[in-house]
């Protein structure tokens, strides 16, 4: 086995110091000793490369210890090795949180995406006639009295009505446990609601949905909301090991109180822990917070004073928002609170949160894309009035007293906190009140401001003639040879920063116009500076025009001599450079007939060349398998070599010079080695 290889690198030379001390002074002498550079002891290798000369050693300085008495000779080692400190070794980075916590959030946009598709389905199977035939039969004559036409007109008669249909509900019923759950995945929801009809135990979804076709069948115009509460990114229901642990006793106030944990799932197998403490704890609204908030109930409009009320049937609550809002300190907060009526979706979150913009717009900001998604494909519109109440409801919302509460509001801003892309729009609009000093404004007055490139290249939009950028914003300190030159950068006056600081104008939207595309004449396809044409929007497409989307569709229109442009569509970032991603290409629309026909020849063209391709890489490689194995048995026996070793080995024994030699026989065989 070859010696290990040695560095070569050259340490500085080391030095030691004479010190002599005397009455006339003292004197330092410094004498530099080189060190002994061991020889390089070069391993085998395939290929002849140049093997490394040491370089000769230079000559040691001998140092005569006689001229100077030992007492006062001082070495100092100016080299000597640093041990490495805490600052200077970096840990890997962990990772591991990052993609767990992103996990966690994909897997609640999912759960809350099936949440809102399940019950929009489940709401469709109201409106059949015999699950309100079937309700409708159980109710109590007197209680039927109570909704009839002339009684529904009268707003306070149908709230009593209401009331005592809700107590007679809520008394008849029987809400199953989460223990004593029935298995229903087999069934369908029609006779999933008929067996909890007859049997009136189930789960709370289930019950209020037969409440809701009881009320459609009585005349009434119902909805069945839910708030949605998917899986939580956080939750300490994994520390949880029994159903009911006992804590150490906390101190508070001068008393002695135990608090328990009880972990509590409700019907859509979601687990959270939730405290209680003996005396009862009470929130800021005056609810107890130990009890789980609700999460199905329904609303019924009110035709004198038109607006909907809300019903919950399970706990015999009507026209009392308020009171189906959670407490403060409850994990389950009303953040996605969605009206279900015959397949048709609305989010009516404002009407049940007291504190919308301060607290539950913060909160479900990660999924409100998903929500809005979801919405708009099987959401309805919303009528005006109803969206004005709701707007009322959430515009009286006070003004946060902290400074901390305007972080993230999303109805009032300090207007310090603009951001780097923002300005406000008008100037002096939105200014409400004050806080400390410094003014207040709305959110809603907060434009934001982008460049030129970034109008034209994400929004097809292009800037207004005369038009003065609204903001400059910094430009980073980049190298000369790595800085991406702008139509529109303004450098500083000052002469001495100015290879230094470059400024970036930015636009609002409302300087902006769209873009409109040229028009191809006589065949011509009309292209940018670069030769290609600008396709980041299907809305800048040239007229006249047509994108052909295939890779290959420059070939047949090469072929059958058309112009044609190369269509880009997008920019990507690599090694911090913007390079245009091309697809496609774009023609006149006169030739897209004999370019298309053009194309399919093409495609069975390269198919066939494809697989001429692969037959004949296949006879190649049968032809070095076989060459192979004749060089093995001729090195075999001209070496006299174990007919045990591997060829791996064999290879591996013979020096560079044979090997080249038995490669020369043919000037394929230079892959075998």
């Amino acid at each position: 086995m070859a010696p290990p290889r040695r560095s070569t690198r050259r340490k500085e030379p080391k030095k030691i110091v004479i010190s002599d001390s005397s009455d006339s002074g003292d004197e330092m002498v410094t004498i530099p000793i080189s060190p002994v550079v061991s020889p390089v002891i070069p391993l085998p290798s395939r290929s002849n490369r140049q093997r490394r000369v040491p370089k000769p050693k230079e000559p040691a300085v001998e140092v005569d210890s006689t001229s100077v008495p030992l007492d006062y000779l001082e070495i100092t080692l100016d080299n000597a090795p640093s041990k490495p400190t805490s600052a200077t070794i970096r840990p890997e980075p962990n990772t591991k949180p990052r993609i767990d916590r992103t996990l966690r959030t994909v897997a609640r946009q999912v759960h809350l995406a099936c949440l809102l598709i399940a019950y929009s389905v489940k709401s469709r199977v109201f409106q059949t006639p015999l699950l309100r035939a079937t309700i409708l039969s159980k109710v109590p004559p007197h209680l039927l009295r109570q909704f009839a036409p002339e009684i529904i007109e009268d707003g306070r008669t149908l709230l009593n009505a209401l009331s005592m249909l809700s107590n007679w509900w809520k008394n008849g019923i029987h809400r199953q446990s989460s223990g004593s759950i029935k298995d229903y995945s087999k069934q369908s929801h029609f006779h999933r609601l008929l067996t909890v009809m007859e049997e009136k135990s189930g789960k709370d979804d289930d019950l209020v949905c037969i409440f809701a076709i009881l009320l459609m069948a009585l005349g009434l115009e119902t909805r069945f909301v839910s708030s949605l509460q998917p899986i939580l990114v956080k939750t300490d229901a994994e520390d949880a090991i029994s159903p009911v642990s006992s804590s150490p006793p906390v101190l508070q106030k001068g008393k002695m109180k135990r608090v328990t944990k009880t972990v509590v799932q409700d019907g859509t197998g979601i687990i959270s822990v939730q405290s209680s403490s003996s005396p009862r704890q009470t929130s800021t609204l005056g609810r107890s917070s130990a009890l789980p908030p609700p999460r199905f109930w329904c609303e019924v409009w009110h035709p004198r004073e038109e607006r909907w009320v809300p019903v919950d049937c399970l706990r015999a609550i009507v026209n009392d928002r308020l009171a189906l809002e959670p407490p403060s300190k409850n994990s389950h907060q009303h953040l996605f609170v969605i009206a279900f009526r015959q397949g048709v979706a609305l989010d009516v979150t404002r009407r049940y949160c007291s504190r919308y913009f301060a607290h539950t717009l913060k909160l479900r900001r990660l999924e409100e894309a998903v929500i809005m998604f979801h919405l708009s494909r099987f959401g309805g519109t919303m009528s005006v009035e109803e969206d004005e109440q709701l707007g009322s409801l959430v515009d009286g919302e006070p003004l946060p007293v902290t400074a901390a509460g305007f972080n993230g509001h999303g109805r009032y801003m300090l207007e310090s906190k603009l951001k780097k892309y923002e300005v406000y729009w008008p100037p002096d609009a939105g200014i409400i009140g004050e806080f400390r000093g410094e003014n207040v404004r709305l959110r809603s007055v907060v434009q934001k401001a982008r460049s030129k490139e970034a109008w034209y290249t994400q929004f097809g939009r292009i800037i207004k003639e005369g038009e003065e950028p609204c903001k400059q914003v910094k430009l980073p300190k980049k190298p000369e040879k790595k800085r991406r030159k702008f139509d529109d950068e303004i450098p500083m006056v000052d002469p001495e920063i100015a290879d230094d600081v470059r400024w970036q104008p930015l636009y609002g939207e409302w300087q902006t116009e769209p873009y409109s595309p040229p028009i191809a004449q006589d065949g011509k396809v009309p292209r940018n500076k670069f030769g290609s044409v600008d396709l980041y929007l299907p809305s800048m497409l040239p007229v006249g025009c047509v994108w052909i989307r295939h890779e290959h569709a420059y070939i047949a229109a090469r072929d059958l001599g058309v112009d044609y442009a190369a269509a880009c569509v997008c920019f990507a970032f690599s090694g911090r450079f913007a390079v245009p991603r091309m697809r496609g290409i774009v023609i006149c629309a006169e030739h897209e007939g004999p370019v298309r026909k053009r194309l399919k020849e093409v495609e069975r063209e390269l198919v066939l060349a494809a697989a001429e391709a692969e037959i004949e890489a296949e006879k190649k490689r049968t032809r070095l398998e076989k060459r192979k194995k004749k060089i093995m048995d001729k090195i075999i026996e001209d070496h006299n070599i174990d007919d045990q070793e591997m060829p791996g080995e064999i290879i591996s024994a013979l020096d560079p010079k044979s090997k080249h030699h038995l490669a020369q026989q043919d000037d394929n065989l230079d892959d075998l080695f």
